[in-house]
């Protein structure tokens, strides 16, 4: 019994002293585990993309888009990456869309519109991404 207990002290011992190894090694190569997956270089690309987009927008534009960050009919397409997002004004609120294709969209149905862009403020960023990691493959 007491040879059984060892053994597996023994081998939680050696897992967490492999473990260990393993997660600096990680840390020091991808900075943290949501890196996998991710091209570093595109990403920072497609940041300065669209910060300069964005600066041919007002101050409070700017503000605004950044806290929208994502176009409520693609939310899948973040404001700027594709140019100057499309400004609305919905029941008195703006709205930015990525696209001019997004704005018959957005006016058809003016709640859900405005209710997604609600959503899109309140949920910010995970972790400073601006998606989940469900569809990375580890």
């Amino acid at each position: 019994m007491k040879l059984v207990h060892i053994s597996t002290l023994a081998t939680v011992a050696f897992a967490i002293f492999v473990g260990g190894f393993h997660a600096n090694s990680v840390v020091a190569q991808e900075k943290h585990e949501h890196a996998v997956g991710h091209d570093a270089e595109a990403m920072k690309k497609a940041e300065l993309k669209i910060t300069e987009t964005l600066k041919s927008l007002s101050p409070e534009d700017q503000k605004l888009v950044v806290a929208q960050r994502f176009c409520p009919m693609m939310t899948d397409s973040r404001l700027g990456s594709m140019d100057a997002p499309i400004k609305l004004t919905i029941a008195g609120k703006p709205v930015y869309l990525c696209c001019g294709g997004c704005t018959k969209k957005a006016r058809a149905n003016p709640a859900a519109t405005l209710a997604k862009v609600v959503e899109l403020k309140k949920a910010g960023t995970k972790d400073a991404h601006d998606h989940d990691h469900a569809d990375h493959k580890k």
